[in-house]
Formats: structure tokens, C-alpha cells, sequence
């Protein structure tokens, strides 16, 4: 992963939580930024967090020296390769479509917080229908709100079912994006389609 290694946090177990919100989204109101490093602290888990350098200065006073060593605030991180790694157990994110299908792909159980257009309607398929993930308590984070869904996802039975379901759906993905699959299939159509005279 070039320079960013998940070497520097004890990677055992899928504990590893991934936090971003995309590169064209808003990102949280100040408040929530408060509650996701007040979450992380606490938490204890080792994480990488993508968050512009522009809004470290509204993160709470210490939190990127006092989580130094198990947790990284990065302005940049390639998120497929992020996603990929074995370590990574948990994957905070709005819910945009490139994100959720990352997150599906690699297995990566997502706690969801939409903000606007597909975000809201992929979290809703994520938690209520493909069983991937599960949408913040109150659609807004808050410090306890956050923990709750970490200790679900890491801690508790239920986090198994989400990974045992990101797993079924990646197969699902696979399968369709194949030589033979219905995703190439449906891609053939419609080339035929508009080449028509």
C-alpha cells in the first residue's frame, strides 16, 4: 500500500474501523467530526481515518497525538486497497454508490450516515434488505450512537451475520462481473442495441 501500511496498529481479528466520506460529499457538520474522534478514542480500536486536512483543526484538542499509536488521520487513502485488507473490520461511510459496492466487495460490514441523493437509499438496501450494515442511530453520529454500532459490528454475534452477508453479496458481484456474468451480458445488449441502424 505504498506508504500506508496497517502495519502500525495490531491488525488481529478484522478490528481495524475505516472511516470516509467520500471526496465530493460535505463532510460532517463539526459536531458529528467531535463525536467520531470522541468514538475512536474511546473506543479503543485501531482506525484510519480520511479526513481533509482543512478540517483536523475541528477535531477535538490532542485526539491525533493522543491516538497516534493505533489510528491515522490521513487527508488521502486508497480505499480499495484499505477496504481489501484482512484487518479491516468495519467501514464508516455516507453510503455513496462506490463506496457501498467497495465495502460489499471486500466484505467490509458499513455503518452508514447519508447525508443526500443514493446515500440514503443504498444505506436503507444495506441494512434492510442485503443485511451489510446498519444505518447510525438517528441518522446523525453521536458519540454513543457510533460506539453502539463499533460494538455491534466487532464485538457482538451480530457482526459475524453482516460479514457472512458482505461475503454473499461479493459472491453475487463476482458472478455477475464474469466473462459469462449478467453484468457483461447486459453490457453486450446494449452495445448491440445503440450499434443497431
Amino acid at each position: 500500500m505504498h506508504s500506508l501500511e496497517l502495519s502500525f496498529v495490531n491488525t488481529a481479528g478484522k478490528s481495524v474501523v475505516y472511516v470516509s466520506f467520500g471526496t465530493t460529499v460535505v463532510q460532517p457538520p463539526q459536531h458529528e467530526l467531535v463525536a467520531i474522534a470522541e468514538a475512536l478514542e474511546e473506543s479503543g480500536f485501531p482506525f484510519i481515518w480520511s479526513l481533509k486536512d482543512n478540517l483536523k483543526g475541528l477535531l477535538p484538542k490532542g485526539f491525533i497525538e493522543r491516538t497516534s499509536t493505533r489510528g491515522k488521520v490521513l487527508p488521502w487513502v486508497p480505499q480499495a486497497r484499505i477496504l481489501s485488507h484482512g484487518s479491516v473490520g468495519a467501514f464508516v461511510s455516507q453510503g455513496g454508490c462506490n463506496s457501498t459496492m467497495e465495502g460489499m466487495s471486500n466484505g467490509v460490514p458499513m455503518i452508514f450516515r447519508p447525508y443526500f441523493a443514493d446515500q440514503g437509499m443504498n444505506a436503507r438496501l444495506g441494512q434492510d434488505v442485503w443485511g451489510i450494515g446498519i444505518i447510525i442511530e438517528g441518522r446523525e453520529f453521536t458519540k454513543t450512537a457510533l460506539l453502539n454500532s463499533l460494538n455491534l459490528i466487532l464485538v457482538k454475534e451480530e457482526g459475524k451475520k453482516f460479514r457472512e452477508n458482505c461475503s454473499k453479496m461479493n459472491k453475487i458481484i463476482q458472478d455477475a462481473a464474469g466473462p459469462k456474468g449478467s453484468a457483461v451480458q447486459d453490457f453486450k445488449t446494449l452495445v448491440d442495441l445503440i450499434s443497431s441502424p
